[in-house]
């Protein structure tokens, strides 16, 4: 399966894309080459099927990189794109409900951005990047996603006095 993010024939392609989550964020990029469709409906409900967010099996190579350079390297790449805004990088799985017809436990590194900070051509280019240097390290099975969330910090965060950043203590 190829991992080449997927095109935007549209202004928002992916409406509805994360129906089922919670807090269903805009999807802005993914490197699924399938052609995606809006929710289905399930047969014995007037509403889409809904989806989960899953941990990725331990076992995973995508699950040990994050102390490594591999993980530095990713973590470069999103920064280039994101210059210092907060974001989220996470690895899950993202289902269907069980039993659901098309589900997938395919590891997906989920990047979530600031609403309106990133165009979808740039959200391609990240996921572009993501996915070559994956390949470059033979995890051809884990998918690349880029969506819109807004973080709440849930702790008293101290400030780096030289630009204003939180430090996360």
């Amino acid at each position: 399966m190829s991992n080449e993010p997927s095109s935007s024939p549209s202004p928002d392609p992916f409406t509805g894309y994360h129906y089922g989550l919670p807090s269903r964020p805009r999807l802005l990029a993914r490197s699924d080459p399938s052609e995606w469709s809006p929710p289905r409906f399930k047969l014995d409900a007037n509403f889409p099927a809904s989806k989960s967010i899953r941990p990725v099996d331990p076992s995973h190579p995508i699950c040990g990189i994050w102390g490594s350079q591999l993980g530095k390297d990713f973590l470069g790449i999103i920064d280039r794109y994101t210059d210092g805004m907060s974001v989220s990088v996470d690895v899950v799985c993202i289902p269907y409900s069980e039993g659901e017809e098309g589900s997938s436990d395919e590891p997906i590194l989920w990047i979530g951005v600031p609403p309106d900070t990133m165009s979808v051509e740039q959200a391609q280019n990240l996921v572009r990047e993501c996915t070559g240097l994956l390949k470059s390290h033979e995890m051809t099975d884990v998918q690349v996603e880029v969506k819109e969330s807004e973080g709440i910090q849930l702790g008293l965060g101290v400030t780096n006095e030289e630009d204003g950043r939180s430090t996360g203590r």
